[in-house]
C-alpha cells in the first residue's frame, strides 16, 4: 500500500509540475505577442504622416482664396481640396489640388502665424497616409 501512496504523491507531482511548466511557458508565450504587436502598432503610427486635409466648397472657397492672396501662394481657380503636412521643425508642406490644372504645392515657413494653416487646422479633418 505505501508503494502506490508514494507512486500516486510522484504522479501527482510530475502532474502539477507539468501544468506549472506549461503555464508559464504559456504566460511568455502571451507577454512576447503583446510585445511584438505593441511594437509593430508603434512603427506603424510612426511612419504613416499626419495630413490636415480641408475639402474646398462654395461655402469656404472665397476664404481660402483670399488667405491664399494674404500669403502670397498661387493657386488655381478649380482647387477643390487644400492639405498641410507639419515637417520637422517648424515648417509645412502644403498641396492644393485642382480639377481642370496641374495641383500646386507650396511650403509654409513657421517664420510668421500663417492664417492659412490655422484655418485648414481648425476647419478641416485630420488623414494619416
Amino acid at each position: 500500500m505505501e508503494f502506490n501512496d508514494e507512486e500516486e504523491i510522484i504522479k501527482t507531482k510530475s502532474k502539477m509540475y507539468t501544468i506549472t511548466i506549461l503555464s508559464v511557458i504559456g504566460v511568455i508565450i502571451l507577454f512576447i505577442t503583446i510585445f511584438v504587436f505593441s511594437v509593430k502598432s508603434f512603427f506603424n503610427d510612426a511612419s504613416n504622416h499626419k495630413y490636415y486635409v480641408l475639402d474646398v466648397n462654395t461655402e469656404n472657397k472665397d476664404k481660402i482664396i483670399s488667405l491664399l492672396k494674404e500669403e502670397n501662394i498661387k493657386y488655381c481657380e478649380s482647387i477643390y481640396k487644400i492639405e498641410y503636412e507639419q515637417l520637422f521643425p517648424n515648417d509645412k508642406s502644403a498641396k492644393i489640388y485642382c480639377r481642370n490644372e496641374k495641383d500646386v504645392e507650396f511650403t509654409i515657413s513657421d517664420n510668421k502665424e500663417s492664417q492659412l494653416a490655422n484655418y485648414i487646422y481648425n476647419n478641416g479633418i485630420l488623414e494619416r497616409k
